[in-house]
């Protein structure tokens, strides 16, 4: 009976055990079916999102063989999947831009780089060009690396900086580049032959007696006389970039009947005297415009670089002189620059003298102007200025101080001595506003070229105590068509540090608008040739008005600087602009005039600091 009783007691506690492990499989069944129905929800819902996205998704091979795409792509390949699928992302892409996402792939999937960011032409199926921001990661699956790749449509961004480009740097009526455009031009070829120790010359063309057109056969005949002249002037460029394997000249109209021809690899008088001569080469011949024959009749004056000025503004200066004097001597002639050469060799010992004793003794003052928020008048930051010693120099011209700054390379040992200057000043007399205002200061492209640069912004920050957030770098756009890369790296290199970028004078040189959105910058200053013409001109309210939308797409600040007047100011809070610099809303004064002025005034802090740059 016991014996029984004990068989029967372990018998119900196997079946009590299998019971239990039947349960707890049947649980780990349902759960494994929930999880699975998870996954496969979660699957469907990524395929619903990847599909369904406005932004085109697709995974490469390493030999751009589309593995997946989405319907995005698509829609901006104009092709099907069935044609996609027999091509690769290779074929699409313009050839130009071929290599350079082959590139980017090949870095990618040898782990070179984790991220790339890219724009490039495409071809649609129907033979349209478009133009595409491409952001490019590696994929890790199957023992294999894919690239994966989100494909934005940014034809019409490209578009209208073409139209932003087209007003601010062509003429309507020649199509040659404008004013604006020869200022930006005129410094490339400067720089290069500062760089390579070369002379260019610069010819400046006025038609003789072109009232009298205008007057007589009236101002259609005129705008297509100034239109041929442009033809003519610009086949003289044309041959002489035949002749030069690399060639640079160019020609623009400066305004009215005002035109000028650079050209450089010109080595003595004799080589500008002959393209002067092909000038007048151009029009031996009558020109005829609507059946009216008319003589053409110009007087040029030249100057040459280095020998009669090595500034812009010095060089079409000389040539001014000389196109005067070739209208006192008879017109339909050219003259070149008389300018005295131990003149000039007096005034650069001068400024050179200037520059060391401002260096070796730190004997300089600086001036502060505010940053004005233009819908609460608060200030915002200040920008330091350089402004010399009056007492120990009283003759300097500041615009050409900082041209010998820069000629000499002292710019990089008298950028040093004004920051560390500045930032004891603040430190001393505004450290109290720290939390909310900004100094900013400006950097020359030499500055950014030095190897330094990055340690003495960080060094001199430091023995001042001085937080590098606090800080804002002024640079030029025109910096940035020049080393791109290397000026990138440095000013990322700073962002660690809390450092943050403006672009000053935009609007003045184009190759901005190809790299803004790569930069780390907060902030963009309008160009003052714009904000001065703004009440006056469409064409300036325009630009600036697309300018303020290009700035508010890419969460940025937008600054006009040079305000003078109250319709200035009221044009530009009409267009939506954040801040304002100018003499009307607060001129540049000593350190201890702006504590003055900022204990007056309400301070606030205008910063946007956009993620993309804080990884």
């Amino acid at each position: 009976m016991g014996e029984h009783f004990y068989f029967t007691f372990i018998f119900l506690i196997l079946i009590i055990i299998i019971g239990g492990l039947l349960a707890t499989a049947k649980l780990i069944e349902a759960r494994a079916i929930r999880i699975e129905r998870r996954l496969k929800i979660s699957e469907e819902q990524l395929s619903i999102i990847f599909d369904s996205s406005a932004t085109g998704m697709c995974l490469l091979s390493h030999d751009g063989r589309f593995i997946k795409i989405n319907k995005a792509i698509i829609n901006i390949t104009g092709r099907d999947e069935t044609e996609l699928n027999k091509c690769t992302m290779f074929d699409i892409v313009h050839l130009e831009d071929t290599k350079k996402l082959q590139e980017s792939i090949t870095k990618l999937i040898h782990g070179q780089e984790a991220n790339l960011h890219v724009e490039l032409r495409c071809i649609k199926k129907n033979g349209t060009q478009i133009w595409v921001d491409v952001s490019i990661s590696s994929v890790p699956m199957d023992d294999e690396t894919y690239a994966s790749l989100q494909i934005i449509d940014i034809t019409k961004r490209k578009e209208d900086e073409e139209k932003i480009y087209k007003l601010a740097y062509y003429d309507t009526l020649t199509n040659l580049p404008n004013r604006f455009h020869y200022n930006k031009k005129i410094k490339e070829i400067l720089d290069r032959a500062r760089k390579n120790d070369k002379s260019f010359a610069v010819f400046l063309i006025d038609l003789d007696d072109f009232k009298r057109v205008n007057d007589t056969l009236g101002h259609n005949i005129g705008d297509g006389l100034l239109a041929q002249i442009a033809d003519k002037l610009s086949k003289v460029v044309d041959t002489r970039c035949e002749i030069e394997e690399t060639c640079n000249c160019f020609v623009a109209r400066l305004g009215g009947d005002e035109f000028v021809l650079v050209a450089e690899e010109i080595n003595s008088v004799a080589d500008a005297e002959y393209v002067a001569k092909s000038i007048f080469k151009q029009f031996e011949s009558v020109l005829i415009i609507e059946d009216e024959e008319i003589e053409v009749s110009l007087s040029i004056g030249i100057s040459l670089y280095p020998y009669d000025g090595f500034t812009p503004a010095s060089l079409l200066k000389s040539a001014d002189l000389s196109l005067y004097a070739a209208k006192e001597r008879g017109k339909n002639t050219y003259f070149f620059h008389e300018g005295s050469l131990n003149a000039r060799l007096e005034e650069r010992t001068y400024y050179e003298s200037a520059l060391r004793y401002f260096i070796d003794t730190g004997d300089f003052e600086l001036y502060y102007q505010p940053f004005i928020h233009i819908d609460t008048t608060e200030i915002c930051g200040v920008e330091v200025l350089f402004r010399g010693n009056t007492h120990k120099y009283p003759n300097i011209q500041l615009n050409k101080l900082i041209d010998y700054a820069e000629f000499t390379k002292l710019i990089i040992p008298l950028g040093r001595l004004i920051l560390k200057k500045t930032m004891h000043q603040y430190m001393e007399h505004i450290e109290e506003y720290k939390d909310c205002l900004i100094l900013s200061v400006n950097v020359s492209i030499f500055q950014l070229r030095d190897p330094n640069f990055v340690n003495v912004i960080i060094n001199t920050a430091q023995e001042c105590k001085f937080p590098l957030e606090n800080l804002a770098v002024e640079i030029t756009e025109t910096i940035f068509a020049k080393e791109f890369s290397e000026m990138v790296s440095k000013l990322k290199e700073l962002r660690k540090y809390g450092v943050i970028f403006s672009i000053d004078d935009f609007g003045k040189g184009y190759s901005s608008m190809s790299y803004i959105h790569h930069l780390p910058v907060d902030k963009i200053k309008i160009d003052m040739s714009f904000v001065h013409n703004i009440t006056t001109d469409v064409k300036s309210f325009q630009i600036i008005k697309a300018i303020v939308a290009l700035g508010k797409n890419l969460d940025l600040v937008v600054l006009a600087e040079g305000v003078e007047t109250v319709e200035q100011l009221e044009a530009l809070s009409l267009l939506g602009v954040d801040q304002v610099q100018g003499f009307y809303t607060g001129r540049p004064v000593p350190i201890d005039d702006i504590v003055k002025k900022i204990k007056e005034n309400n301070i606030c802090y205008l910063r946007k600091k956009s993620s993309r740059f804080t990884d």
